[in-house]
């Protein structure tokens, strides 16, 4: 009786582990990711007063993981995702027809993306809210690197 009590009891402290550590329940400051990954990805310029600023961190894999940061107003959304996860094969961001002239990134009409070349880290910057240009995305991006 007690070996299936304690086996209950394992399977449920898993299964709350996998839901904290996956699930982004846990609002960092900001500044927080940078003590768990290689770069900071925070922006310092963005387009609007922001009033509240955090960071969320998911696993995705074995040495994979998702930092999205995240600045907000009352009507105004900045979000900016680094992640190890590949999705340069599947997704359509990544096409030749949305590159930026002379440069690395590449720009739809909701989001504007790179990849790091030294990590191979992959950073996502979407704005909600306002129009969303690719040149007021383009000033977020340099504030970044």
């Amino acid at each position: 009786m007690k070996k299936r009590k304690w086996s209950i009891g394992f399977i449920l402290f898993a299964i709350l582990s996998i839901l904290v550590l996956n699930v982004p329940l846990i609002h960092y400051p900001v500044w927080v990711p940078k003590k768990f990954e290689y770069k900071d990805y925070h922006a310092t310029y963005i387009p609007f007063k922001v009033t509240d600023q955090y960071a969320t961190i998911v696993t995705c894999g074995r040495n994979c993981s998702q930092v999205h940061y995240h600045y907000k107003n009352d009507d105004k959304h900045l979000s900016v995702l680094a992640t190890d996860k590949a999705s340069w094969s599947s997704d359509a961001i990544w096409q030749r027809k949305n590159r930026v002239p002379g440069t690395n990134y590449y720009y739809n009409s909701t989001q504007l993306a790179w990849i790091e070349e030294d990590t191979e880290v992959e950073v996502f910057i979407k704005l909600e809210g306002q129009k969303s240009d690719v040149k007021t995305l383009l000033n977020v991006a340099e504030s970044i690197k």
